[in-house]
């Protein structure tokens, strides 16, 4: 019966510990009642995805594929010499927030 409830117990404290890791912690703010996002985001492999399109629009800060606008930072890996017109496969992953990193422009 004990260890049937320490399994218990610790399955519970281990699912609590995923949750907190995969959504982040919120915090929230005094009396206003507002909610102030607490991020803390670690990438794994499963939550990237992959965008194959051709680029209509380039520069230093963003690359726009298939019509939409996706920010580039300075940690985004850019293959050779991309130019409008070009298809080409973006590496991105959705932040919490609902921002997109773009990591690899192939």
């Amino acid at each position: 019966m004990k260890k049937m409830l320490r399994m218990s117990v610790l399955s519970v404290l281990v699912l609590s510990a995923l949750a907190f890791s995969a959504f982040g912690a919120m915090a929230m703010a005094s009396a206003s009642g507002t909610e102030t996002p607490v991020v803390s985001a670690t990438v794994t492999p499963s939550l990237k995805q992959e965008v194959i399109g051709t680029v209509t629009a380039i520069n230093a800060t963003s690359i726009t594929l298939n019509g939409t606008v996706y920010s580039l930072s300075a940690t985004t890996q850019i293959q050779g010499a991309v130019k409008a017109g070009d298809t080409v496969k973006l590496e991105i992953v959705t932040n919490p927030d609902g921002s997109v990193t773009v990591y690899e422009v192939a």
